[in-house]
Protein backbone atom coordinates (compact mmCIF):
# COMPACT_ATOMS: atom_id res chain seq x y z
CA UNK A 1 0.00 0.00 0.00
CA UNK A 2 1.43 3.54 -0.91
CA UNK A 3 1.15 6.23 1.21
CA UNK A 4 0.63 10.03 0.30
CA UNK A 5 1.99 12.39 1.96
CA UNK A 6 0.75 14.96 4.13
CA UNK A 7 0.75 17.89 1.80
CA UNK A 8 -0.36 15.82 -1.24
CA UNK A 9 -3.04 14.56 1.06
CA UNK A 10 -4.75 18.60 1.87
CA UNK A 11 -4.10 19.46 -1.58
CA UNK A 12 -6.97 17.00 -2.75
CA UNK A 13 -9.23 17.24 0.63
CA UNK A 14 -11.62 18.88 -2.98
CA UNK A 15 -10.88 16.11 -5.25
CA UNK A 16 -12.35 12.82 -5.05
CA UNK A 17 -9.12 11.36 -6.47
CA UNK A 18 -5.14 11.50 -6.73
CA UNK A 19 -2.37 9.89 -8.49
CA UNK A 20 0.61 9.36 -5.95
CA UNK A 21 3.39 11.15 -7.32
CA UNK A 22 5.95 8.41 -6.36
CA UNK A 23 4.30 5.40 -7.14
CA UNK A 24 1.51 6.54 -9.75
CA UNK A 25 -0.79 5.01 -8.43
CA UNK A 26 -4.52 6.14 -8.49
CA UNK A 27 -6.11 7.04 -5.01
CA UNK A 28 -9.62 7.19 -4.11
CA UNK A 29 -10.34 8.95 -0.75
CA UNK A 30 -13.91 9.43 0.88
CA UNK A 31 -13.60 13.71 1.97
CA UNK A 32 -16.54 16.04 1.56
CA UNK A 33 -15.86 18.56 -0.96
CA UNK A 34 -16.74 21.02 1.36
CA UNK A 35 -14.15 20.01 4.27
CA UNK A 36 -11.10 22.15 4.69
CA UNK A 37 -8.25 21.43 7.60
CA UNK A 38 -7.18 25.26 7.31
CA UNK A 39 -11.19 26.36 7.95
CA UNK A 40 -11.75 23.73 10.93
CA UNK A 41 -8.37 25.08 12.58
CA UNK A 42 -10.27 28.67 11.86
CA UNK A 43 -13.52 27.65 13.06
CA UNK A 44 -12.16 26.48 16.52
CA UNK A 45 -9.92 29.73 16.75
CA UNK A 46 -13.02 32.16 16.13
CA UNK A 47 -14.98 29.96 18.91
CA UNK A 48 -12.02 30.22 21.52
CA UNK A 49 -11.84 34.24 20.68
CA UNK A 50 -15.65 34.46 21.24
CA UNK A 51 -15.78 32.18 24.25
CA UNK A 52 -12.74 34.32 25.82
CA UNK A 53 -14.68 37.43 25.16
CA UNK A 54 -18.04 36.57 26.08
CA UNK A 55 -17.15 34.94 29.52
CA UNK A 56 -15.09 38.66 30.30
CA UNK A 57 -18.28 40.16 28.89
CA UNK A 58 -16.39 42.63 26.36
CA UNK A 59 -17.64 43.36 22.90
CA UNK A 60 -15.86 42.72 19.60
CA UNK A 61 -14.88 46.36 19.60
CA UNK A 62 -13.07 46.57 22.78
CA UNK A 63 -11.04 43.25 22.56
CA UNK A 64 -9.90 44.69 18.75
CA UNK A 65 -8.76 48.20 20.60
CA UNK A 66 -7.23 45.97 23.27
CA UNK A 67 -5.14 43.58 20.95
CA UNK A 68 -4.49 46.52 18.36
CA UNK A 69 -6.14 45.46 16.12
CA UNK A 70 -9.56 46.67 13.71
CA UNK A 71 -12.74 45.28 14.65
CA UNK A 72 -13.56 44.50 11.57
CA UNK A 73 -9.98 41.91 11.48
CA UNK A 74 -10.92 40.85 14.76
CA UNK A 75 -14.71 40.11 13.42
CA UNK A 76 -13.55 37.83 10.93
CA UNK A 77 -10.94 36.27 12.93
CA UNK A 78 -14.13 35.24 15.57
CA UNK A 79 -15.93 34.01 12.53
CA UNK A 80 -12.96 31.83 11.39
CA UNK A 81 -11.69 33.97 8.51
CA UNK A 82 -8.99 36.13 7.36
CA UNK A 83 -11.11 37.64 4.80
CA UNK A 84 -14.29 37.26 4.60
CA UNK A 85 -14.76 38.33 0.83
CA UNK A 86 -12.30 35.71 -0.48
CA UNK A 87 -13.11 33.25 2.41
CA UNK A 88 -9.75 32.57 2.89
CA UNK A 89 -9.58 30.26 6.77
CA UNK A 90 -8.04 32.54 10.02
CA UNK A 91 -4.10 32.85 10.01
CA UNK A 92 -2.92 35.30 12.30
CA UNK A 93 0.33 36.26 13.15
CA UNK A 94 2.17 35.38 16.48
CA UNK A 95 2.16 39.31 17.01
CA UNK A 96 -1.44 39.37 16.51
CA UNK A 97 -2.16 36.33 18.23
CA UNK A 98 -0.02 37.88 21.07
CA UNK A 99 -2.28 40.83 21.48
CA UNK A 100 -5.50 38.64 21.51
CA UNK A 101 -4.45 36.67 24.31
CA UNK A 102 -3.61 39.68 25.86
CA UNK A 103 -6.57 41.51 25.54
CA UNK A 104 -8.79 38.00 26.41
CA UNK A 105 -6.29 37.54 29.34
CA UNK A 106 -5.25 33.93 28.40
CA UNK A 107 -2.54 32.38 26.77
CA UNK A 108 -1.41 31.79 23.26
CA UNK A 109 -1.90 28.00 23.70
CA UNK A 110 -5.38 28.49 24.82
CA UNK A 111 -6.38 30.27 21.70
CA UNK A 112 -4.62 27.87 19.08
CA UNK A 113 -4.79 24.15 21.37
CA UNK A 114 -6.20 22.14 18.36
CA UNK A 115 -6.15 18.64 20.41
CA UNK A 116 -9.80 18.87 20.07
CA UNK A 117 -10.51 20.00 16.70
CA UNK A 118 -7.88 17.70 14.88
CA UNK A 119 -8.88 17.16 11.41
CA UNK A 120 -10.12 14.34 10.13
CA UNK A 121 -8.85 11.82 7.54
CA UNK A 122 -10.69 9.22 5.28
CA UNK A 123 -10.09 6.43 7.87
CA UNK A 124 -11.94 8.43 10.03
CA UNK A 125 -14.80 9.75 8.23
Amino acid sequence: MTHLPLACLLRTISNASVTDKIGGARHDWIVAPEFNPSMEVGRALGARLRDHRAELGLTQEQVAELAGISRNYYGSLEAGYADRVRREPANPTLTVLRGLAYALRCSIGALVDCSTTAPRTHANR
